[in-house]
C-alpha cells in the first residue's frame, strides 16, 4: 500500500498551528507538519497531534495511526494475541476478570520475518489511575500499549519518534517518584558517576531486560508504596521517557551504576 500524500494549504496551516497544535513554538511547529507530510497521517481526522509538556514536544498518534502507518510499509501481516498475564504468570488470550491484569503483550508479524516481534506492557508502568478509562477497561488500554511498542520495534523506520496517546497518558499527570534518601556527599557522588564518561566495555553493558530483572529484585519503593520499576528509574536518572529498544549504552551504563548503588545501601 502507499504512503498517502498530504499537504496544507496556508489557512489549513493557520488553523493547525492554532488548535491542534497552538502550544508548540515555530521550531516544533515546523518539525510536527513535516512528520505529518512524511508520515501521510492527517491532523484534521485526529489521526496525529503534538503535545506540549513544559518546553518538549511529543509527537502522538492513536493506536490507529499506527496500524495505517504499518499497514501502508506493504510488510504489516497481522498479529498475535492481545494475550492477558495474570498474578500467577499465567498468559490468557481473553480477560474476564474485574481485577486488571499484571501484563499485556501483542506479537507482530512482518512479511519478511520469520518470527512475530513481541511487545510487552506491564500494568504498573502504564496505568493512568485518573483516567476514566483505564478504571473500566484497563485490559484494552494496557493491550494497545503493548501492541504500540510491538509495531514501533516492526516497523522502527515508520514510526520511531512517534508515540501513540495510550502510551504518554501518564505523561500528563504527576508520577510517583521513589523515595531516594541521599546526602550531600552521596549527590556528589551520584552526579559524578551519572554526569561523567561511560568508559565500559559493551560486552559488560546490561541489557534492558537484565535491568528491568534487576530492578524487580531492588528492596525499595515509590511513596504510593509500588515497588519501584526501570520505568521509575528512567524518570530519575535519564530525566525523560524512552522505550526499552531506545536505550543507548551509555543510558543503560548509567541505569546499571545508579541501580547498583541503590542495592549498595540497602544490603
Amino acid at each position: 500500500m502507499t504512503k498517502e500524500l498530504i499537504s496544507f494549504d496556508d489557512e489549513q496551516l493557520s488553523i493547525i498551528k492554532s488548535t491542534i497544535a497552538r502550544n508548540t513554538n515555530d521550531n516544533q511547529f515546523r518539525l510536527f507538519i513535516q512528520v505529518c507530510r512524511m508520515t501521510g497521517l492527517n491532523p484534521f481526522a485526529k489521526q496525529i497531534y503534538a503535545v506540549v509538556r513544559g518546553n518538549d514536544m511529543t509527537i502522538q498518534t492513536g493506536i490507529d495511526g499506527y496500524r495505517i502507518l504499518a499497514e501502508r510499509s506493504g510488510k504489516y501481516s497481522g498479529q498475535i494475541g492481545p494475550e492477558w498475564c495474570d498474578e500467577s504468570g499465567e498468559w490468557k488470550d481473553y480477560w474476564i476478570s474485574n481485577k486488571p491484569p499484571v501484563a499485556a503483550r501483542v506479537g507482530v508479524l512482518r512479511r519478511d520475518f520469520d518470527k512475530p516481534i513481541w511487545g510487552m506492557a506491564r500494568y504498573d508502568s502504564y496505568v493512568q489511575s485518573s483516567s476514566p478509562l483505564w478504571k473500566k477497561m484497563p485490559e484494552v488500554m494496557l493491550a494497545k500499549c503493548a501492541e504500540a511498542l510491538a509495531l514501533r520495534r516492526a516497523f522502527p523506520a515508520e514510526l520511531s519518534g512517534i508515540y501513540t496517546k495510550e502510551e504518554m497518558d501518564q505523561a500528563d499527570s504527576p508520577l510517583p517518584t521513589p523515595e531516594y534518601h541521599v546526602t550531600p556527599e552521596e549527590h556528589q557522588e551520584s552526579s559524578a558517576a551519572i554526569e561523567g564518561p561511560v568508559v565500559e566495555s559493551l560486552e559488560n553493558i546490561p541489557t534492558p531486560s537484565e535491568l528491568r530483572r534487576r530492578c524487580a529484585d531492588m528492596q525499595m519503593t515509590t511513596k504510593t508504596g509500588t515497588p519501584v520499576t526501570l520505568d521509575h528509574v528512567k524518570r530519575h536518572v535519564l530525566k525523560k521517557e524512552v522505550a526499552d529498544d531506545e536505550l543507548t549504552p551509555d543510558e543503560c551504563s548509567k541505569l546499571s551504576q545508579f541501580i547498583d548503588r541503590q542495592n549498595s545501601k540497602a544490603a
